[in-house]
């Protein structure tokens, strides 16, 4: 008798500790560090913690060591309830705690009710998997093919989970075909088919035609009109305006272009030092600069004046929005490529080829401020042929990544990309040098390396053609048309009226 009245206490206890207001036990997020403490006090600290009301079966009883760490209210009932056999319910805002035979013996005592529902959208027999699994284990669920009835017989609780779950899928659903004109379709039905439950809808993609077809419940199909109409807009492009230089290194100029000043004199000159922020990244490799317009030409002119600077190339470009775009001055060099076979020690040869010279790889992406984040990707590479290795391909590579943000139409510049190159140089002392011959003595030719830095200016301009401005110059077209007609229309009145006049008179 104490020991009952002790248990009805506790739970008392716990009832009263907790605050007189629910917090929802999904968002509330609490610690909890026990070892062998029982249950009830267990729970009355749940209770304090997540600011809830609970209330615990007579039944309940044990003790519970446990340690958890930010966890929602919810979480540490499933986890300690569970782990002790015990289940746990909400009614009006107030947690119930009870032990399974306390569910089982409700279950058994309660009565049992059947009802029958009227299906008008969906197929008896498509719905009964789903509306087994609802049910208590007392419960049944028949079905009437011919008529598209089911007949649930459930507890009341049990039958309106059923009823509501029912009504959700028996909801009408409507066919829409929307055909993509920029958008992929595959991209925009893998977006979908997470965003629409089975229950409520199917994807179909027609690849061919790039169209999509959804069957779903009114409200989802809502849904998917405004998602499909931000997500199949036409794509902003970018125009990507480069120049790549070549500048021969010298003793005065340790980097080929001095990055303090470009030039001293002359009405180009422009101080880099003071206009120019340089941010060496990629372990010092690449240089990284922004430029004003202005600042640009009179840089590009300045080095274009140099007669050490060789312009390779002055490519111009157009990508789509968030797309690589990839330039390359060179050449593809040939190689051989050896397969030997093991089981019949033959040789088979293949003849592939690589890309050598100046590579610019850039991948814009627009923001909504204006400004573009750039991932650039420059490589300079050169081939030789190694003689002691049957002449194979040897590649020299420098190459670097960077991402940069600039504005639109203004110049990222980088530099510092190093190449090698073989300059042969030959001296000979005039008329002596072309005896045949004896000429060998007074000529000579000598292999001089010489390093050339390669400056690549890129600006990058935003091509937004917006539906509203094409629809203006053809606005403007019609208007035009439409008042010459007008006018056309008048000066015939104007002429049929002079030649009444002449007829009377």
């Amino acid at each position: 008798m104490k020991k009952n009245i002790c248990i009805i206490f506790l739970t008392f206890f716990i009832c009263a500790a907790s605050y007189l207001y629910a917090q929802d036990i999904t968002t509330q997020r609490i610690n909890l560090d026990v070892k062998n403490m029982s249950i009830l006090d267990v729970l009355r600290m749940l209770g304090e913690q997540g600011q809830v009301n609970m209330v615990a079966s007579r039944n309940v009883q044990g003790r519970v060591t446990a340690k958890l760490q930010d966890v929602t209210v919810e979480q540490a009932l499933n986890a300690i309830l569970d782990a002790n056999n015990f289940v746990f319910k909400t009614e009006d805002g107030i947690i119930k705690v009870f032990t399974q035979q306390d569910v089982l013996q409700q279950e058994q005592t309660e009565k049992l009710v059947s009802r029958v529902f009227f299906l008008v959208n969906s197929k008896a027999a498509d719905l009964r998997q789903v509306l087994n699994s609802l049910k208590s284990p007392r419960g049944r669920v028949e079905i009437n093919s011919i008529s598209n009835q089911m007949i649930v017989t459930d507890t009341c609780e049990n039958l309106k989970a059923i009823e509501e779950a029912i009504v959700v899928m028996d909801r009408k659903l409507v066919t829409r075909i929307y055909n993509l004109s920029y958008a992929q379709v595959k991209d925009i039905q893998a977006k979908l088919v997470e965003l629409i439950p089975k229950q409520e809808g199917e994807v179909f993609v027609d690849v061919r035609t790039n169209s999509l077809v959804v069957r779903a419940v009114p409200e989802t199909i809502s849904k998917i009109d405004l998602i499909i109409e931000n997500w199949d807009q036409r794509s902003a492009q970018v125009l990507i305006e480069a120049k790549i230089l070549e500048v021969s290194l010298d003793k005065t100029k340790g980097l080929g272009i001095n990055w303090q000043y470009v030039s001293t004199s002359g009405e180009n000159a422009v101080n880099i030092s003071a206009q120019l922020p340089i941010a060496l990244t990629t372990g010092g490799i690449l240089k990284v600069g922004t430029l004003t317009e202005d600042q640009y030409q009179a840089t590009v002119q300045a080095l274009e004046s140099m007669t050490n600077t060789n312009i390779l190339s002055n490519p111009r470009i157009v990508v789509v929005d968030n797309n690589e775009a990839n330039i390359l001055v060179g050449s593809s060099e040939p190689y051989l490529v050896t397969y030997i076979d093991k089981e019949t020690n033959t040789q088979t040869q293949e003849t592939k080829f690589i890309d050598v010279g100046v590579k610019l790889n850039v991948t814009p992406k627009i923001g909504k401020d204006g400004y573009i984040m750039m991932k650039i990707h420059p490589e300079v590479s050169s081939a030789r042929r190694v003689a002691e290795v049957n002449n194979s391909l040897a590649v020299d590579t420098t190459q670097a990544d960077t991402v940069v943000v600039v504005k639109n139409g203004k110049t990222i510049v980088l530099g510092g990309l190093i190449k090698d190159t073989d300059s042969k140089v030959r001296t000979k002392i005039p008329i002596l040098g072309d005896i045949p011959l004896l000429g060998l003595f007074f000529r000579s030719t000598a292999t001089n390396k010489v390093k050339k830095e390669i400056v690549v200016f890129i600006t990058p301009h935003i091509l937004r053609q917006d539906l509203d401005e094409e629809k203006k110059p053809m606005d403007r077209d019609a208007a035009l048309q439409q008042a010459l007609k007008e006018a056309a229309q008048k000066w015939q009145k104007w002429e049929d009226g002079v030649n009444a006049e002449e007829k009377t008179q």
